[in-house]
């Protein structure tokens, strides 16, 4: 018997309505706080790091052999091809002391890909060609080829870095991994888990994580229908690990998805030490542990920070850079309720996905019955505020040797553009001129003659005999871009954050008629970085020694918008 044209619409609407309960309390069951903490000890978030194995020992060469290749993996649940190193994801971790040598033996098994390495936050003096940077420093290791990286460890370096690759978009899939410079002990000199009180280093690779391939992602952001918003993420991953509710996924993207375990977050030792590195290709995040305070200690690769109390938590941090804290039990410790929880910054979320959670959590395990509050007395958590990383500070001008004026000042406009002469698609400019896509199929600059660099933006800076650089970068965008500066460290003398209408507050400084409108630049307590976030409509002010000759690319470590052109890169040299 056929059905009425009215029955058969409510049948319709009533499966309808099945399916949207089902899917409701699908995800009430598997979404925010509701993991029970029974997860095991199956998928711990913890690298642990061994400085013991490095700080008592004279210098030496660290060798690395690396067999780069793709599979399939799911470590959020979704299954998705990653780049893997010797079947690592990420890749292995790297431990080495101030004063080492370090040589990695690149083999690429890819079949039709080429490879290049670049070694976030790392100097490469007298290296410059071994930097990664495909198109400015070296071209890519292509399929079947090998390339051995060797650059030597300053001194005066040690920290939190990373590696990612810096050929096309490999990076957003999978192709980095974690390096960490353990400063030397010293007869008579305090070691450094002495002087912070901590007995446990733990490395977290902090990332947004995409399910589509990389390139599918960056088509859809050039799409000119898509007026230059970036798509948003699906996922986080820390340290390789994530989870993802499947009933979320949209229909039109099917997705290979099982329901997993929330990994945890293991802490065996009172006070730990944990290096953040945000290894995302475009969300910065805010990260908080109940039960712990933390204290900051470095950002970025060694970056001093001058001394307070805990906070609450900490953020924003923003893809390529790294924070240091110790992380110690307060008045509040209780095993029961302990879970770190990872806020993603929604400013660069302008394409709602809502199959991403935007605050994630995660369970923390430890073995400490009673905790040790690192520094003075202990203080309720309620009574300890957020700590927002562009307002801090670094130790006294008088320990970095930082002149009050620069020998050399260049001024860098910044914005994305949507132009018809490229098609309506999104393309990234600094002063008026954009990068060409990595240069594939050229020579890399630091091969050819300056007169065959073409259009190429890389303006020249005289090194010599303490000669600092003024970097003032405005961003005439609405939304921020984190930059990175390869082979060099910067003091941050200034970030402004402009309000609405904020186009006529670009700082000049050859304008002398306006002065900056973040006022008077900080020459006596700057944080000393290699990344920083430029606010919306905003402007940094970065002042670097020009010490360190070669060719070194400035960029937006946004991946899409490094893909689009907003690059450039530095000529310092003697002539």
């Amino acid at each position: 018997m056929l059905l009425s044209r009215n029955r058969l619409c409510l049948l319709v609407a009533l499966i309808v309505i099945s399916g949207i309960l089902y899917n409701a309390i699908d995800r009430y069951f598997t979404t925010g706080l509701h993991f029970s903490f029974a997860t095991g000890g199956e998928r711990n978030l913890a690298h642990v790091l061994s400085p013991q194995h490095h700080i008592n020992r004279a210098p030496t060469t660290i060798r690395h052999v690396w067999k780069i290749t793709t599979g399939f993996r799911a470590p959020d649940g979704v299954r998705k091809k990653v780049y893997l190193i010797n079947g690592q994801f990420p890749g292995p971790w790297i431990e080495a002391r101030s004063g080492d040598d370090i040589e990695v033996d690149i083999y690429n098994w890819l079949t039709d890909e080429g490879v290049a390495i670049h070694w976030h936050g790392l100097w490469m003096r007298g290296a410059n060609e071994m930097d990664g940077a495909v198109g400015l420093t070296q071209s890519p290791t292509g399929p079947s080829k090998s390339f051995t990286y060797k650059f030597h460890i300053a001194e005066a370096q040690s920290g939190s870095f990373w590696y990612h690759s810096h050929s096309e978009l490999q990076r957003a899939d999978g192709l980095y991994g974690g390096i960490v410079i353990h400063k030397p002990a010293s007869s008579g000199v305090p070691s450094e888990n002495e002087v912070h009180n901590y007995d446990q280093d733990v490395g977290l690779l902090i990332g947004d994580w995409y399910h589509r391939p990389s390139h599918e992602v960056q088509v859809y952001y050039e799409d000119f229908a898509n007026a230059g918003n970036e798509p948003a993420p699906d996922s986080l991953l820390i340290n390789g690990q994530g989870y993802f509710n499947c009933s979320l996924a949209v229909p039109a993207r099917p997705l290979v998805c099982q329901k997993i375990m929330i990994p945890q977050l293991n802490l065996n030792i009172n006070n730990t030490r944990l290096r953040l590195i945000n290894t995302g290709a475009i969300v910065g995040f805010t990260i908080s542990i109940a039960g712990y305070d933390m204290h900051l200690i470095e950002v970025d690769g060694g970056g001093e920070v001058s001394g307070g109390l805990g906070s609450s938590s900490i953020g924003v941090i923003y893809p390529g850079e790294r924070v240091d804290i110790i992380l110690g039990p307060n008045l509040h410790f209780d095993k029961s309720k302990m879970v770190m929880s990872i806020e993603l910054d929604a400013e660069n979320l302008r394409f709602r996905n809502f199959a991403l959670t935007e605050i994630q959590h995660f369970p923390v395990t430890s073995l400490s019955d009673t905790g040790t509050r690192y520094g003075g007395p202990s203080m309720p958590t309620e009574a300890l505020a957020p700590l927002d990383l562009a307002r801090v500070a670094g130790p006294p001008r008088v320990t970095t040797g930082m002149p009050k004026t620069p020998s050399q000042t260049l001024v860098l406009y910044t914005k994305v553009e949507i132009l018809g002469e490229f098609g309506n698609r999104p393309r990234g400019f600094i002063n008026q001129s954009t990068w060409e896509a990595e240069r594939l199929e050229k020579m890399p600059l630091l091969a050819l003659d300056k007169t065959a660099w073409g259009n190429a933006f890389v303006p020249f800076v005289k090194t010599g005999e303490d000669r600092w650089v003024d970097i003032v970068l405005n961003n005439f965008d609405d939304r921020g871009h984190p930059f990175h500066l390869h082979g060099n460290d910067f003091f941050v003398l200034s970030v402004h954050e402009a309000g609405i209408g904020g186009y006529d507050e670009a700082y000049n400084p050859f304008d002398t008629a306006r002065p900056p409108a973040g006022g008077p630049l900080n020459t006596m307590n700057p944080v000393r970085k290699d990344t920083i976030f430029i606010p919306a409509m905003g402007y940094a002010v970065l002042r670097f020694k020009a010490d360190n000759e070669g060719l070194w690319f400035f960029h937006c470590h946004i991946l899409w918008h490094q893909a689009v052109g907003m690059a450039m890169a530095l000529h310092v040299g003697s002539d």
